[in-house]
């Protein structure tokens, strides 16, 4: 079609463009369907039936798409910035979809911590950037560590182990976003003022938000607006919000690292030969100018085509059954809520509320154990057709399950990811089959634990 949109008249090209478009309509209308959604959707997609096809902010970029009139004025220049922006999405979230969720979210911590920052968990983070706001709010200047001081004495009462130094790397997360107007004292600390925009929790919030945000692409890290809604509030409620930040920070160049990125996933990995002919589409689709206010309608034409290509093979990829991470799952995601919960065991309550990587309950633990065990027995099958060779770890994750279907007593543990405290992790059993472990306390020569009888771990 790229080779013929030269040849073609004005009305012929317009025709095919609403043909294009026309067809992104039907799509829309079907893949967004319930029915469709249930009734094409893999069979690894057995752990999320809610999800369909075609994910909400696919669907806002085809919908404003549709709606494009030919016959308006700068139709062309509007429909070629919307194919752009709707190969960025498709880029966007087939990067999502090839790289473990753990792995991002070790990835985005760990680059949190290399500059200097923290994230104390949901509930944690939460209540210390309101103290920082009831401290500042009024206008005030504070040094680093009077503000300091002032967040850890107000949350001593409900979390007597944050530290002064957790405390200082969440004020460093708001410096970094520059959420604070400094004043320079010779021999003394800097005085700190929030800025006044930013006096009250929604507006603070959303800079500290897309302050991690910004990390994470400059650390090469991909999220989808669920996961980082489930990482930063606990809840899957605060998407729309995420994915607003997420939008609000692409750039021209956001695009082109992009197709970088999952240039090379693909060469990585082994995946279906149309999925590597996607990147000379995305390449085309990244190159588009989107401040330019005119375009040639043969341009127009070869920039939809190339957003219909792209959308069709990503489709099309879901609708098989081999998709990327289907059975080479991280262990953390095998292992997820298959442990129950130390803080939620011993205090009834737990600071990560609902991203906790552990369970709450004894019915939630059977429902993730049974998960991953029908993941393992796939890949055990896969293992025995020759259609997948397995690691080393994949291979004894099998008999970890096995041991705990034996009736030994489950492990409680305390995760690292979301940790206020800082302090090293211990295992912790419910059982007396196994001695429990106690406090974990710092000594000259190292870590030490003090050993617990089992009814004292109760």
């Amino acid at each position: 079609m790229n080779d013929n949109s030269k040849k073609m008249d004005e009305p012929t090209m317009k025709a095919e463009i609403q043909h294009i478009v026309d067809e992104f309509g039907n799509i829309m209308r079907y893949y967004s369907s319930n029915t469709a959604a249930e009734t094409t959707r893999p069979p690894h997609e057995h752990d999320s039936k809610e999800k369909h096809l075609l994910t909400r902010p696919l669907q806002r970029k085809l919908s404003n798409l549709v709606q494009v009139s030919l016959g308006e004025a700068n139709s062309g220049s509007r429909l070629a910035r919307l194919a752009r922006s709707l190969g960025e999405r498709i880029a966007h979230e087939m990067l999502v979809s090839w790289q473990p969720p753990h792995e991002m979210t070790q990835r985005l911590w760990a680059a949190v911590r290399a500059r200097g920052c923290q994230f104390l968990g949901p509930a944690v983070q939460e209540e210390a950037l309101r103290l920082i706001l009831l401290a500042l709010e009024d206008g005030s200047s504070l040094s680093r560590k009077v503000l300091v001081l002032f967040v850890v004495q107000k949350l001593a009462g409900k979390y007597p182990k944050v530290s002064k130094t957790s405390v200082g790397h969440v004020v460093q997360l708001l410096y970094r976003a520059s959420c604070f107007k400094l004043e320079k004292r010779d021999a003394e600390s800097s005085l700190m003022q929030l800025k006044d925009e930013l006096r009250n929790y929604d507006a603070l919030r959303r800079q500290h938000d897309a302050q991690l945000v910004q990390i994470a692409q400059e650390a090469g890290v991909r999220l989808s607006p669920e996961h980082w809604s489930s990482l930063l509030y606990g809840d899957l409620a605060h998407k729309s919000h995420m994915q607003s930040i997420i939008d609000k920070m692409q750039t021209p160049a956001s695009f082109l690292q992009a197709v970088d990125e999952l240039t090379a996933l693909l060469a990585r990995s082994e995946i279906p030969e149309e999925v590597h002919a996607l990147r000379e589409e995305l390449d085309l689709l990244a190159n588009v100018d989107p401040a330019s206010e005119r375009a040639a309608w043969e341009d127009v034409l070869r920039f939809l085509s190339a957003a219909q290509r792209s959308l069709r093979a990503w489709i099309s990829l879901q609708l098989t059954e081999w998709m990327p991470r289907s059975l080479h799952e991280s262990s953390h995601n095998l292992w997820y809520k298959t442990s129950l919960c130390r803080d939620f065991q011993l205090h009834k309550r737990c600071p990560r509320g609902d991203a906790c990587n552990f369970a709450h309950s004894r019915d939630e633990l059977e429902r993730f154990r049974a998960r991953s065990k029908k993941l393992l027995r796939q890949r055990d099958e896969a293992r025995k057709d020759g259609s997948l060779e397995l690691s080393p770890d994949e291979e004894n994750q099998q008999a970890m399950f096995d041991m705990l279907d034996s009736g030994k007593p489950p492990l409680l543990h305390r995760s690292p990811s979301f940790d206020p405290t800082g302090d090293p992790v211990v295992p912790f059993t419910d059982g007396i089959a196994v001695p429990a472990f106690g406090p974990i306390s710092r000594t000259k020569k190292g870590w030490r634990h003090d050993a617990l009888s089992p009814v004292e771990s109760e």
